[in-house]
């Protein structure tokens, strides 16, 4: 599947049709998460989040929004925020962001149809997200997550 020069998603067709260098790829990724998206966080990793996190806090003066033992978010409010860990629960890579969506399943679909590495599968986690994990053209891994409860 592609984009066609105006914007609709379509099936790649003849030779010369393919994906080029990446940008259609980032077309069809952008239609989906860009209309979709609620929330991005960027993710730190750290070699040892407890340290880490209290460095952030004395130098920033930053409060904890959440910590679930392998991953704390610090911000001040909801607005601004960043996570750190030191390895992710379940996957067996770290992302550099996550991405809130309304709808997981529609990203999913969308990013499987675009052709991306998936790192990690589409799953139900027991923190109460249903998420999924892949590698952009640049090598970046993202994490598109959205809350189940």
């Amino acid at each position: 599947m592609g984009i066609t020069d105006e914007g609709q998603v379509a099936p790649w067709s003849g030779n010369g049709n393919r994906m080029r260098d990446g940008a259609r790829k980032c077309d069809l990724i952008r239609m989906t998460i860009a209309m979709n998206l609620l929330r991005a966080v960027p993710i730190l990793t750290v070699a040892n989040l407890r340290s880490a996190t209290e460095a952030y806090r004395q130098v920033l003066g930053l409060d904890i929004l959440m910590d679930h033992g392998w991953i704390v978010t610090l911000g001040s409010g909801h607005s601004a925020q960043f996570s750190l860990m030191e390895r992710d629960e379940t996957a067996v890579v770290n992302p550099v962001a996550s991405f809130q969506v309304n709808d997981v399943d529609q990203a999913f679909a969308t990013v499987m149809a675009g052709g991306f590495e998936i790192v990690h599968e589409l799953a139900n986690e027991a923190w109460g997200v249903r998420r999924f994990f892949f590698r952009d053209a640049d090598g970046n891994v993202i994490n598109v997550l959205a809350h189940t409860g």
